[in-house]
């Protein structure tokens, strides 16, 4: 039996739950959800616009929208091209597990979004929403960069202090430790969410080649840094 899962829940996943067998599991949950797309491999998507791979589909998919991403209700710095293809069926396929050359019964829809802040490639997101508007698709892509900042604060508490790399000794030490690491990153959130020009003042004191970026933790944190060093007598 599926558990139960509250109506309005909606479910973002990176290119790792790119899968058939993740796909059916989620359609049995009854879940709404946007999982990010691989554009290589062989799979055959089934939709108006002939049928094709990801990377076909996302070449013959044009992207006229223009649209200024939102990040917890606000306005960001990234502006993205955005297009869709709705009415999108994947392969079925066999108990096998097997692939078929004839589509599934459930209808999907997938989201392109492009931007050099994005990266070179752009990004391709399957939905179980019925995406019909400009709206419906900008709204898709705000859901799964939302998802990308959580992935991104994860990825600097780990690099920014090497919590990987923590030598506690025992359990509750380490829960200790990871405490600590996350109320620092939460001063450091502080600080980025504050006046930008007293943040670019302390991220400035870390020199580095080109501009402040517009991720700040990582130049902030190594800002912060040099200055508690200057007022140690001696120290490390």
């Amino acid at each position: 039996m599926a558990p139960h899962v509250p109506k309005d829940a909606f479910w973002v996943f990176d290119s790792g739950f790119d899968s058939h067998n993740f796909f059916d599991r989620f359609e049995e949950m009854g879940l709404r959800f946007v999982v990010r797309l691989r554009l290589g491999g062989k799979r055959t998507l089934f939709t108006p616009l002939g049928n094709m791979n990801p990377a076909s589909l996302m070449q013959n998919c044009p992207r006229p929208h223009r649209h200024r991403t939102r990040v917890q209700g606000r306005s960001s710095s990234i502006l993205v091209n955005v297009g869709w293809v709705s009415d999108v069926h994947l392969q079925h396929y066999k108990a096998s597990g097997n692939a078929t050359s004839r589509p599934g019964t459930t209808r999907y829809s997938v989201v392109f979004a492009s931007s050099d802040k994005l990266g070179q490639e752009p990004m391709a997101l399957l939905t179980s929403e019925d995406i019909r508007t400009a709206e419906d698709a900008a709204r898709i892509v705000d859901v799964y960069l939302e998802r990308w900042g959580v992935e991104e604060a994860h990825r600097f508490t780990k690099q920014g202090f090497d919590l990987e790399d923590v030598r506690a000794l025992t359990w509750t030490g380490l829960k200790r430790m990871v405490q600590l690491v996350y109320l620092a990153y939460g001063f450091l959130a502080q600080l980025v969410h504050g006046p930008r020009e007293q943040t670019e003042r302390i991220a400035a004191t870390f020199k580095a080649f080109g501009p402040v970026p517009t991720y700040l933790y990582y130049r902030l944190l190594e800002g912060i840094g040099r200055l508690l060093r200057r007022t140690m007598d001696g120290g490390p």
